[in-house]
């Protein structure tokens, strides 16, 4: 993939013995480590009932590529009994290469339309038009 949307998702921060800690006011960050990556939508959540929810996220990057999802929470320590304030969990995402009947426009991996077709890839990865007597309904079908 090289550009998609994530799937909703929901965070919830367990204490030691795998309870859900209950808090309202605490933050959860969504950030990436690629600079030739983006990652689009609302990036910090704030905990309800302790749950933190995303959606409507995107993230884009140029094939064949690779990026960390970090997700950062800072809470009160005296909620988990812990000297610590901060949690950080790293989540790899892989972007895969265009394939063939696909096109890179914007460092998306787009299908070629109705009408057109691309049989081999390459660095030009431009869609043809269908030959005059064939029916290309997208992608690399002919």
């Amino acid at each position: 993939m090289s550009g998609a949307y994530l799937d909703p998702f929901t965070v919830s921060i367990l204490d030691y013995y795998g309870n859900l800690v209950s808090t309202s006011d605490e933050t959860i960050t969504l950030s990436i480590d690629n600079k030739d990556c983006s990652l689009q939508g609302t990036t910090v959540e704030t905990a309800v009932g302790g749950l933190f929810s995303f959606d409507s996220l995107v993230i884009i990057c140029p094939p064949p590529g690779s990026t960390n999802i970090t997700v950062t929470s800072e809470f009160n320590p005296d909620q988990l009994n812990t000297a610590f304030n901060t949690i950080e969990i790293k989540i790899l995402v892989i972007f895969r290469d265009c394939m063939i009947g696909e096109k890179l426009v914007s460092n998306q991996c787009i299908e070629c339309p109705e009408g057109e077709v691309l049989l081999t890839w390459d660095n030009q990865n431009q869609c043809s038009s269908c030959p005059d007597d064939a029916q290309c309904p997208g992608g690399s079908v002919i």
